[in-house]
């Protein structure tokens, strides 16, 4: 009976020293975690940057923590390799969507399609990441599938597997900066050129600042980039309608750059500045083509 005893503790010794070797490691590296949160908090400011290396940190420490993890249990691993591959499979089948997830994930960190800070819009969710995880990424909802309007305050989810599945526009990977139009309806009888030059020198007096800054970023761009980018300071277009009644009159487009997070805003400091220098030079915008009394 003893014998029988010795010899099981003797097979059990190497199990219960690589059980103590799971506890060191899994203490370590959750020791580790909380030093790494604690020494961001005190030396990064910014909480945008902060979560990023929140984010790196964590992911990596998960990498680490399965690699010694294998490694204490690699002879137990071999042993049981049929029986994990079958297993496997079988999780495989009943768990693509979970898969799919990790797959995203993985492709997110080689192709770098989005980092935290970065507005997106995926599969009709628009909004700016806060945190990145393993299967998740949470993102505080903008309205507007485009991201053109404000924040509702509410965090949502995205799975990763949609990066796999649907297309994703980052609003702000390259530049902060997208554009917009305010297109406004004149007479056939009002002169294009006069009306266009008067709203483009508004735009452009109106954006002086924000324009400077567009045009730097743009050449950020082109530094990293072979891009073609258009001029950053406001341009004017026209071109001639006809009423549903047949009577004709034309439309200005009025195109600027403005700040990704403040498209709203601008939109409507713009319009209103463009209206009151047109009341100013006495030039009536059409709401509905009228007919002529002759």
């Amino acid at each position: 009976m003893m014998e029988l005893l010795n010899e099981g503790m003797a097979l059990d010794a190497p199990l219960i020293e690589k059980a103590v070797w799971t506890a060191i490691v899994l203490f370590l590296l959750t020791l580790a975690s909380r030093l790494v949160r604690q020494s961001l908090l005190r030396l990064v400011s910014d909480p945008v940057v902060r979560q990023r290396y929140w984010s790196l940190a964590r992911n990596l420490q998960l990498f680490v923590a399965l690699a010694l993890l294998v490694g204490v249990w690699v002879q137990e691993l071999k042993t049981v390799s049929l029986l994990l591959t079958g297993l496997m499979a079988a999780f495989l089948v009943a768990n693509r969507e979970l898969i799919l997830g990790l797959v995203g994930r993985v492709t997110l960190s080689v192709t770098d399609q989005y980092k935290i800070g970065d507005r997106v819009a995926i599969n009709g969710v628009s909004g700016d990441v806060i945190n990145i995880g393993l299967l998740f990424t949470w993102m505080m909802e903008v309205a507007g599938a485009k991201g053109e309007l404000q924040s509702t305050g509410t965090i949502v989810w995205i799975p990763h597997n949609w990066l796999l599945q649907h297309a994703l526009v980052n609003l702000t990977h390259l530049s902060p900066y997208v554009w917009d139009e305010i297109q406004l309806t004149f007479s056939i009888h009002e002169d294009p050129e006069k009306v266009m030059a008067l709203a483009t020198q508004t735009t452009t007096e109106l954006l002086a600042e924000e324009t400077a800054l567009a045009d730097a970023a743009q050449h950020h761009i082109q530094r990293s980039y072979a891009a073609k980018m258009p001029p950053s300071t406001p341009v004017s277009y026209c071109h001639v309608d006809r009423h549903t009644d047949g009577l004709q009159f034309w439309v200005l487009t009025l195109r600027f750059l403005v700040p990704t997070r403040q498209r709203r805003q601008i939109h409507s400091l713009v319009t209103i500045q463009v209206v009151q220098a047109l009341k100013e030079a006495q030039v009536p915008l059409l709401a509905k083509p009228q007919r002529s009394s002759s």
